[in-house]
């Protein structure tokens, strides 16, 4: 008999020991990191779901856009150290904005002639794509080919001649280019922690942005759960202008803001590749919009905006 239970107590320790193994302790330290693998496709589709309102000579206005990016982030190369030299894919690109002068909209999936500068720009995205080197701490460390792409934008639009054209691309160039590019690259992997987090841990990362709408983000992130190999993330972050960003000129005209607010969200980090596999965060600003140089002297315009941003895996 006692050699009929030795086989048994001996699976069960085992099984014991695979169940230590497989499951996370209470105590247990995630090491969250970008870990993409040579060769693979990551995918994820972005939503920027925006609602602003603004008063111009004591009259209150409203716009409405959202916009829709689908990339694909093919890694070409893993080295030594974790850099990622990854191939980023704008595989499809749509966009419905509706304001004081109309609505209008573009779907490279069903693609419609547009005369609109700004559609053009988004048509001119779509199958378009640039490298860019990402650390495994989510950090963009090169980008090569977004100049080209810019150049191809501008070149898509048709601009007039002219102080207009100018201040059409510099918009752009906000938009699009190769810094604002590199700064919402680096809003997506700001969660990344500098060191391995237990359940309940909470660590801080500041984002510093200079174009589309220079701020100062400041995040406080927190792991809340962890369940089949799923980190779940909450963030909760104060909003303020950057007062080191250099104004938008415009012509003769300058841009600049005084806003502030809030967002928080939730994330789903993939634990074995730190990868997004969906998010959603709710970002409330409101301010001023300050405009000098016009022919009618300095201008402020009063705004708020309530954004709505989602992300998920494809």
């Amino acid at each position: 008999m006692k050699d009929l239970y030795f086989p048994l107590i001996l699976a069960c320790c085992v099984l014991a020991n695979l169940i230590t193994v497989s499951c996370a302790g209470p105590g247990e330290k995630l090491d969250l990191r970008l870990r993409l693998q040579e060769g693979q496709a990551y995918k994820f589709r972005m939503v920027n779901d925006q609602k602003m309102t603004y008063t111009v000579q004591g009259r209150e206005m409203e716009m409405n856009q959202k916009m829709s990016t689908e990339f694909a982030f093919d890694v070409q190369n893993v080295d030594e150290a974790g850099d990622a030299t990854i191939k980023v894919n704008f595989q499809a690109v749509s966009a419905d904005m509706e304001g004081p002068m109309g609505k209008i909209s573009y779907d490279s999936v069903n693609p419609t002639e547009v005369a609109h500068p700004m559609m053009k720009a988004f048509a001119a995205m779509a199958g378009q794509s640039y490298t860019v080197v990402l650390s495994e701490k989510g950090e963009v460390k090169k980008v090569e080919g977004m100049k080209e792409l810019m150049a191809l934008i501008i070149d898509s639009v048709d601009l007039p001649d002219g102080q207009a054209g100018e201040m059409m691309k510099k918009q752009f160039e906000n938009m699009f280019g190769e810094q604002a590019n590199v700064e919402m690259m680096g809003q997506w992997f700001s969660m990344i922690p500098d060191q391995p987090v237990g359940i309940g841990d909470s660590w801080s990362k500041t984002v510093f942005e200079t174009t589309r709408m220079p701020m100062i983000v400041e995040s406080k992130w927190t792991l809340k759960e962890r369940k089949g190999g799923i980190a779940f993330l909450a963030v909760e972050a104060g909003i303020k202008s950057n007062p080191d960003a250099e104004p938008m000129e415009m012509g003769q005209m300058k841009l600049t803001m005084d806003v502030s607010g809030e967002q928080s969200g939730t994330y789903e980090l993939d634990e074995s590749t730190g990868w997004i596999v969906s998010s959603r965060v709710i970002q409330k600003i409101s301010g001023d919009q300050m405009i000098s140089g016009s022919p009618s002297g300095s201008v402020t315009i009063p705004l708020s905006m309530e954004t709505t941003i989602t992300m998920e895996s494809i």
